[in-house]
């Protein structure tokens, strides 16, 4: 959740932060993506997810032919489930792991290049702007 200054303050600078269904819906988030930098196409756009929430719009990465590709790049933290959950209350609680952070073995990164989609690996800030996809081994946001 944004807080009133922090939200101001990006609105001053015309940055817009969207997100689908608050902030916890995960189904979706890449075509949602699409669809809004769509409506803006002069802009650059952003859209910062996790490993899952990707896994679980596969098919939005891919672009139907004929279609012109947008001022989109993808930010995934891919670290094998939702690692975010691991700050719950519940965290130690039996199978917690299986039901709230659902690992899932996928190799992020190989699924992306078979559906064609180019990729950007950490530490290669420089190159964010020519590719629409960074995949992150692990991202840690701190406050």
């Amino acid at each position: 959740m944004l807080t009133q200054p922090i939200a101001k303050k990006l609105t001053e600078s015309g940055i817009t932060i969207s997100m689908n269904r608050g902030v916890n819906g995960i189904d979706g988030v890449v075509s949602t993506a699409y669809g809004l930098a769509l409506t803006e196409p002069s802009r650059q756009h952003y859209c910062l997810l996790g490993d899952v929430a990707a896994l679980h719009d596969l098919g939005g990465f891919v672009l139907p032919k004929g279609e012109t590709p947008v001022n989109l790049h993808f930010v995934i933290v891919n670290n094998d489930g939702g690692g975010i959950f691991s700050t719950l209350e519940q965290a130690g609680v039996e199978h917690f792991e299986r039901v709230y952070t659902t690992p899932h073995g996928v190799d992020l990164a190989k699924v992306l290049s078979q559906l064609g989609v180019r990729q950007v690996a950490p530490g290669a800030n420089h190159k964010i702007k020519s590719a629409p996809v960074v995949v992150l081994k692990f991202l840690k946001l701190s406050q």
